[in-house]
């Protein structure tokens, strides 16, 4: 995903201005500034929920509004900043929105995400998470929620503040599943706090519209 002098305006505010920079496969892509600098903006471009006042987005060379939007917006799996877990199993969680799923489907997103070792230490699928995930940590949240939207395969992955609310332990736990989940899928990380950042992956900072290699 390239953004070529990229722009958003909202009224008289410049939002997103000439913004030129490189989203890749094979490492985690930060997206960082101080709130308010088009973290979300860009992000809403790029799964065509927006469209750009100028510039284009190219996707392997070719430009984004040529494809069909709703066939587009379907390979995008998003992590919402506010995790939310609905009271029952991780089975109904699981298949909430995503419709019909047999058990293998539910097991291997489950896996892909991390969240085995949680479900082999209690009731597999039929393991119930409490109101609204109170018997799950934080960390098991965050992995539940990946493998909810992990289920449709998606093309582009966007997880908006994933690392927040997570001690030490958990952060470098999801940044490895991240980064291992980076080499199938376009892994996208909205943030202002550049704690987890570090060598597995690239910086895109808003609020001086470039791209930073780390």
């Amino acid at each position: 995903v390239t953004c070529c002098q990229l722009s958003f305006f909202h009224g008289t505010k410049n939002i997103i201005e000439n913004l030129n920079c490189e989203f890749q496969r094979g490492e985690i892509n930060f997206l960082i500034g101080p709130n308010g600098a088009g973290k979300s903006t860009l992000a809403w471009i790029i799964a065509r929920l927006l469209s750009p006042s100028d510039g284009d987005i190219l996707i392997d060379g070719e430009r984004l509004h040529e494809f069909d939007a709703d066939t587009w917006r379907e390979g995008i799996g998003w992590v919402a900043q506010d995790t939310r877990v609905s009271a029952g199993t991780i089975r109904q969680n699981l298949l909430f929105g995503t419709g019909d799923r047999k058990d293998n489907e539910l097991l291997l997103a489950c896996q892909n995400a991390g969240l085995m070792p949680f479900l082999n230490a209690r009731n597999g699928l039929d393991t119930n998470v409490g109101y609204e995930g109170q018997k799950m940590s934080g960390g098991e949240r965050r992995r539940l929620a990946i493998a909810r939207v992990l289920i449709t395969n998606p093309r582009i992955l966007i997880l908006d503040e994933p690392l927040t609310h997570l001690d030490a332990e958990g952060g470098v736990e999801l940044c490895e599943l991240l980064a291992s989940l980076s080499s199938e899928h376009l892994v996208i990380v909205i943030t202002h706090d550049r704690t987890w950042i570090n060598d597995t992956g690239c910086i895109v900072e808003l609020s001086k519209s470039r791209r930073n290699d780390v």
